[in-house]
């Protein structure tokens, strides 16, 4: 599709996000490295440096001109034992220049051991990072707990989508070669592995769940007992919303039998493996062609593909029909219905606005503390609507449109 006038340009925009991104990173990286140890060496390069200041005021003060002031004494002292050596003030005493020989030195062993102390700082936190055992700092990505064979597949979905969500960690028992492999194969997006069973609230801490944007947990075969896939995602499910009640979930499961409890779990999505098997056989016999578009819409990389887009405001009341010419000529795509956000129940909704007793105030006050919702938010999909439908604010336009 066409870039709207006044829209940011997405390789730039996503050149920019990333630079904020690495940025971020770097600053978190500097915070998170100020250890006791590397505390300990920069109040010792301060003492030493104000202590030989001292010192050597002390000796040059009445002899030296250069050492007029107390601030002249410091500035020789950490120029000194850095070992950068401007040479615009020197010591001429004795004593002076004795204790610039302890200062050089020290400061050549100081430098050696704080560098020595922020290399291994660093290196220990790379090395848990790539175990999987390093807390995650990001916030507003998208877990993806276990692992099966669609998980490259969503990921690569989201790559070639250009969708601007592309903050990933992978919460899973993998190998920490195969992680290395998945993150590599895709550099464009920011991943990060945390090791553990997805089940764990530790480990689901441990990926900030409770700042994470939403969670799709994948039927995982990885464990021994594969029999209980279903049971581990419902567990996830649990986990992840008493950490995070506003995180949306998407879970995948194997045997349909297990979709009422997990709806019971306030799942937001589910889907079920090999649902749509039955149709793409059928349709291959009865009707061939209609797989093959359905294929061709799910593909990002080419031909056309499902789109939800704004409506804009000025279509808002107005019936489905001209909004359909309105695609079809200015988008070049072609509008197949709507989606409509509907609201779930509120507290307020279900206790009487008229009633202010105790009671009431004590629901409310309980469901504000446990940051559950009565009812969930969803989404309501209205294919080929009637030509006279009239738009609503809460609606959104399904199209199929070129990438």
């Amino acid at each position: 599709m066409k870039h709207q006038a006044g829209q940011k340009h997405p390789e730039k925009a996503g050149f920019g996000d990333a630079l904020k991104q690495r940025l971020a990173g770097f600053f978190r990286d500097m915070r998170e490295t100020f250890s006791s140890e590397l505390l300990k060496v920069l109040l010792f390069i301060l003492v030493l440096g104000f202590f030989s200041a001292a010192l050597v005021f002390w000796f040059e003060n009445t002899v030296n001109q250069g050492f007029k002031t107390i601030e002249d004494a410091i500035w020789w002292a950490f120029v000194t034992l850095t070992t950068t050596g401007y040479g615009d003030i020197y010591p001429i005493t004795t004593p002076g220049r004795m204790v610039t020989v302890v200062v050089v030195l020290a400061g050549v062993v100081t430098l050696s051991i704080l560098s020595g102390v922020v290399s291994s700082i660093l290196v220990a936190r790379k090395i848990k990072e790539d175990r999987g055992l390093q807390e995650v700092k990001l916030k507003g990505h998208i877990l993806i707990c276990g692992w099966n064979h669609n998980a490259e597949k969503i990921l690569s979905l989201f790559r070639d989508s250009g969708s601007s969500k592309n903050k990933f960690v992978l919460i899973n028992e993998l190998p920490e070669s195969q992680i290395s492999n998945v993150i590599y194969a895709f550099k464009s997006l920011e991943i990060k592995f945390v090791s553990g069973k997805f089940i764990n609230e530790e480990v689901l801490q441990r990926a900030n769940a409770k700042l994470a944007e939403a969670a799709i947990i994948l039927a995982d075969f990885s464990s021994a007992d594969s029999a209980k896939v279903d049971e581990r995602t419902l567990l996830a499910t649990l986990t992840l919303k008493s950490i995070n009640p506003k995180l949306k979930v998407c879970a995948h499961i194997v045997h349909p039998a297990n979709r009422a409890p997990l709806q019971r779990a306030n799942a937001d999505a589910i889907v079920l493996s090999d649902q749509h098997v039955g149709y793409y056989l059928v349709n291959h016999v009865i009707s061939p062609g209609i797989p093959e578009a359905i294929d061709n819409l799910f593909d990002y990389k080419t031909g056309s593909q499902f789109q939800k887009t704004a409506i804009p405001p000025e279509f808002k009341g107005r019936s489905f029909g001209e909004l359909f010419q309105y695609f079809r000529q200015h988008q070049q795509a072609i509008l197949i219905g709507v989606i409509t956000e509907e609201k779930g129940l509120s507290v307020d909704d279900i206790l009487s606005s008229e009633s202010s007793s105790y009671l009431d105030e004590f629901i409310r006050q309980k469901f504000a503390e446990s940051g559950k919702q009565v009812g969930q938010k969803r989404s309501v999909v209205m294919l080929n609507p009637s030509d006279d439908y009239v738009i609503l604010d809460t609606d959104s336009a399904l199209t199929i449109a070129s990438k």
